[in-house]
């Protein structure tokens, strides 16, 4: 297995993947154990200028444009502005994290 930096799109599909095989007999991780779904969903907040913002962390699959998800990411902040309080505006960040 070569590790990967990526969201699997359905988890109970790594119960097949196989973990040894003996002659014609190969052990699943179904067989010794099960895959759950038990990440925690993320929130979090950041400070700007000292005042305390709603941050939401966006990621893309390996296969995704970079540039299509921005674009993606940044029309439907704009389309979900009239559902948000006056006060509220979007301000984008180009950082990434670090590798």
């Amino acid at each position: 297995m070569v590790p990967v930096n990526s969201v699997v799109g359905d988890f109970r599909g790594l119960n097949n993947i196989p973990i040894r095989s003996h002659g014609t007999q190969t052990i699943f991780i179904r067989d010794v154990g099960s895959v759950e779904d038990g990440a925690d969903i993320q929130t979090g907040y950041a400070l700007v200028n000292g005042r305390r913002t709603v941050y939401i962390p966006v990621t893309k699959r390996a296969d995704a444009s970079t540039l299509a998800v921005v674009q993606a990411v940044k029309a439907n902040l704009h389309a979900s502005s009239p559902y948000c309080p006056m006060m509220l505006r979007s301000v984008t960040s180009s950082t990434s994290p670090p590798t």
